[in-house]
């Protein structure tokens, strides 16, 4: 549950500004990303976007922290360099700043902007909150009209931004739409693809192949650009032995207009060369799978702000899942495929420790097995898969609807206690259990904290919205020094169903 405090770094976008909008709309912004290499490859002087210290000063800066503002202003400068890698052969310059100010400035306490203008006469203006909620809150705003002339389009819970110069030739900027909706992710992913030589945006003069894959819970395409050479030796190549559920994850073209083939005509067959350049250049993944044979199952997914991952703890359970994925079988039309977020991954390792990443939906019966092999569970299966995982079921239907809020943001080791408010907005009674745990983020992890009281899971219930709970903390845990800390209790919304909650707070002497 996002807490109903606001922890606001830059001013509020005001209402006046909100209602100048036009064309806004509700929008679900996913927020999986990948799992590729943050690195990214040399970029040229030429098309380099500004470094971060010239990027432009929005008007709510005097609120942002120096190291708050420091961090935005890399992200922004990764965010054009990911986004300009994805168009190999152009050049970028900066956009004047009197013309991002006009443009962006409905937006302008709100966000760090860098305005950018290609060789080839296309404009767009980058984006970077400066807030931890989102200044737009759910809405994907278009602003056509004069003063800015631009498409504003928003990403990952407004988290970024991007305006696009409208009454121009396509720029193509929206093919780098799903992957923007991953957040930072996405912009490692960006680079990543650029590092290794491919693109997210279909190259233009030059063949290429087309590579069709789920990373990170998303669907994605990548381009692997080769020469005409290059373009008649793959075609010319083995036919490759292509798994049912696979048909038409690679596609050879010569031009663009090749693409239309896969709604049109027949799929020309894949070669074995072409599946080698897309293992080597793209991870691609295209075996049968084998869905039966594990010893363990874990599924994770990216959810209410949270990652959260679940690991089946009895045979039953796994002999359950077994035989739930026998019944999977493959599907060799991917374009019917549900597009967007795949939420869960699963990940199956079996008794030799090989393993296997199945992606699955929250909705509909497909799934997608490695990279691009593509299926379908049996009719009303996939929802008896989530409901294996239980803590994972319940923080997907009730995380936004269910949380706890430090009354404090600032403690010490000395407070007796702490005082929090359980809030919960599912309009029926619910279930917590006030043992608390408490832990430490030490780099990228959360170490818990030794117990020295200890305490007994006694089960109370919440019949309003919310609720003021005191917790005791000198005495009753081995604190570890100023940091950043978090306090989780338990939570039961339905019989059969618990999960942990939680908020954070500092510890300051």
């Amino acid at each position: 549950m996002k807490n109903k405090k606001r922890r606001v770094i830059a001013a509020v976008l005001t209402a006046a500004a909100l209602s100048a909008l036009s064309g806004c709309a509700s929008t679900d912004s996913p927020k999986e990303g990948t799992t590729a290499s943050a690195e990214s490859g040399p970029v040229s002087e030429e098309s380099s976007p500004e470094s971060a210290e010239n990027l432009l000063q929005p008007g709510g800066a005097a609120d942002v922290p120096e190291d708050v503002m420091t961090e935005k202003r890399k992200l922004l400068e990764d965010m054009t360099k990911a986004v300009e890698s994805q168009f190999p052969g152009e050049s970028f310059s900066d956009v004047p700043e009197e013309e991002v100010k006009e443009a962006a400035s409905k937006f302008w306490d709100s966000y760090v902007f860098s305005g950018r203008k290609s060789a080839s006469g296309w404009e767009y203006i980058a984006g970077v909150s400066l807030m931890e909620e989102n200044p737009l809150e759910g809405m994907s705003c278009r602003s056509d009209g004069p003063p800015s002339e631009y498409v504003t389009s928003q990403f990952y819970d407004g988290q970024f931004i991007l305006m696009e110069k409208s009454g121009r030739d396509g720029s193509d900027l929206s093919e780098l739409y799903d992957v923007l909706h991953t957040g930072e992710k996405g912009i490692r992913y960006m680079l990543d693809v650029a590092k290794r030589g491919n693109t997210l945006v279909m190259p233009q003069g030059t063949p290429f192949l087309r590579v069709y894959m789920v990373k990170g819970t998303i669907p994605v395409i990548e381009y692997i650009a080769v020469t005409q050479d290059e373009y008649a030796a793959l075609k010319a190549g083995t036919q490759a032995v292509v798994e049912e559920g696979t048909a038409g994850t690679l596609l050879l073209c010569e031009s663009r207009e090749d693409v239309q083939k896969l709604w049109t005509d027949a799929v020309p067959p894949a070669t074995q060369e072409m599946v080698e350049l897309a293992k080597e250049r793209c991870g691609y993944e295209s075996g049968a799978p084998e869905l039966s044979s594990f010893v363990k199952a874990a599924l994770s997914i990216d959810i209410h702000g949270e990652i959260r991952e679940e690991t089946l703890g009895n045979r039953e359970d796994i002999e359950r899942l077994q035989e739930i994925l026998k019944n999977v079988t493959p599907q060799n039309d991917f374009l019917s495929s549900p597009t967007g977020n795949y939420a869960g991954t699963l990940t199956l390792t079996g008794q030799d420790g090989t393993v296997q990443t199945m992606h699955i939906g929250q909705q509909g019966e497909s799934c997608v097995v490695g990279t691009s092999w593509f299926g379908t569970f049996k009719e009303n299966s996939l929802d008896a898969v989530w409901k294996l995982f239980s803590t994972i079921d319940g923080w997907s239907r009730y995380g936004d609807q269910i949380g706890i809020r430090m009354n404090d943001s600032v403690h010490t080791e000395e407070d007796q206690a702490l005082t929090f408010t359980l809030e919960n907005d599912t309009g029926k009674t619910i279930d917590y259990i006030l043992s608390p745990i408490f832990y430490k983020k030490e780099g990228d992890s959360w170490v818990m904290l030794e117990s020295i009281a200890g305490f007994c899971g006694v089960s109370d219930r919440l019949e309003g919205q919310e609720k003021e709970l005191t917790v005791p903390w000198k005495g009753a845990f081995e604190t570890r020094g100023d940091g950043t800390y978090k306090l989780e209790i338990q939570v039961a919304p339905e019989e059969g169903l618990r999960f942990a909650i939680s908020d954070t707070f500092e510890i300051k002497k």
